[in-house]
């Protein structure tokens, strides 16, 4: 038998940080706000925070996330909340209190919406206060867990924001929707941009358009691409779908190819469209531009003949341009191999961001996947120093 308020509150998983959008609070101040965020990971973390900094550097931006849950209620609350001397002593919808607590005594007065004397609902009277510092204020949590960390823990999203509380809302409703209600295991792309929005001027309760970096969530395009083509199989009669489902299909454009991707720019595009892994592999291993023969590693025997293969080669390597290149296949590539470049950049190391696929791939790495993204950065990194110039290609 579960213990009433103990072990009936449900599935969760153990919180290893937080994510704020402002440098830590001064004296009787809040911290400046950033353009990117500020992770704060546990002090008994020190591997999942080695392994962040490697994946996104020390101003991350572009994280790539992903819900545990479905149901959004259990990754996603916004409420008003009031605190007295840093603990939180009111909260309510806006409009009914559903928890408060005597700041004086500490006593719950309000519990479920209701007060525990009258059983009645009670309406917010801090929304509106005269005090400023008393009112009830707009407070929104987001638990995310970050795939490359192969963590089933989360981080902890914070913002007081009621434009951020407005688009995370919006933005995870519209995926929930379009995927059937369901959310979980989408990878998401957690980023701020500068949006111009309306803001408090100070003079006689006029407003001025400011800009302020707000946070965005937006499904990674690969994922994209491929509902977009399941969307339109759907769409089409019987016949004309059945054709659309059979087809090869592509992965669509990999979030690693858009190197603008965090740029608030919508005529980008990518640079060079990625292909699923079995068709990039049934071209590497059937012909390679240039000589038309098969290229496999020298230490990997050449099988015989075959007019299908029961399983992709793992060694197969995609062919771009005249050179060897890594497959890529996690969307954390792009933000951590730029981490990487400022890194060796600070070092006195001039790497090429656009080689260092090639460069894993003279590493001995066929793809670049969640699983073996850190170790690939490592080994670029001992790579890069050895050369002790550009990262070769």
């Amino acid at each position: 038998m579960p213990i009433r308020g103990l072990t009936d509150r449900g599935v969760a998983f153990p919180q290893i940080g937080n994510i704020r959008k402002g440098e830590p609070k001064g004296e009787n101040q809040p911290g400046k706000d950033l353009h990117w965020f500020r992770v704060e990971l546990d002090q008994s973390e020190e591997q999942a925070a080695k392994d962040f900094a490697a994946l996104y550097g020390d101003k991350p931006n572009g994280i790539v996330v992903i819900m545990p849950f479905d149901d959004i209620a259990r990754v996603w609350d916004a409420w008003r909340e009031a605190y007295t001397a840093g603990a939180m002593n009111h909260r309510c919808d806006g409009e009914n209190v559903v928890y408060a607590i005597n700041p004086k005594s500490g006593e719950i007065v309000v519990r479920n919406g209701v007060d525990v004397v009258t059983g009645q609902p009670v309406e917010c009277g801090l929304k509106d206060s005269p005090d400023k510092t008393k009112r009830c204020k707009p407070t929104g949590r987001l638990s995310v867990v970050i795939p490359q960390l192969r963590r089933l823990a989360y981080l902890t999203l914070h913002t007081t924001s009621i434009h951020d509380i407005l688009n995370i809302s919006n933005q995870l409703q519209a995926i929930h929707d379009l995927n059937d209600g369901h959310i979980a295991g989408i990878p998401l792309v957690l980023s701020r941009k500068p949006y111009r929005i309306s803001t408090p001027s100070g003079k006689d309760g006029q407003r001025a358009r400011r800009e302020k970096w707000l946070i965005s969530i937006e499904a990674d395009p690969t994922w994209v691409a491929a509902k977009i083509e399941q969307m339109r199989a759907f769409a089409l009669p019987a016949p004309a779908a059945q054709q659309i489902i059979d087809a090869p299909r592509s992965g669509g454009p990999n979030l690693a190819d858009l190197s603008d991707y965090d740029e608030d720019d919508e005529d980008a595009a990518p640079t060079t469209p990625a292909t699923s892994p079995a068709t990039t592999e049934e071209q590497s291993d059937s012909q390679s531009p240039g000589n038309g023969q098969a290229t496999r590693p020298a230490a990997t025997p050449a099988p015989a003949p075959s007019p299908a293969p029961s399983t992709p080669s793992s060694q197969a390597k995609p062919m771009v341009g005249n050179g060897r290149s890594a497959l890529i296949k996690t969307p954390a590539w792009t933000t951590a191999a730029t981490a990487l470049n400022k890194k060796l950049v600070e070092a006195g190391i001039k790497p090429n961001l656009y080689h260092m696929a090639g460069s894993a791939a003279k590493c001995g790495y066929s793809e670049i996947t969640e699983a073996n993204l850190l170790s690939v950065l490592r080994d670029l990194e001992q790579h890069a120093r050895e050369q002790s110039e550009a990262v070769p290609f």
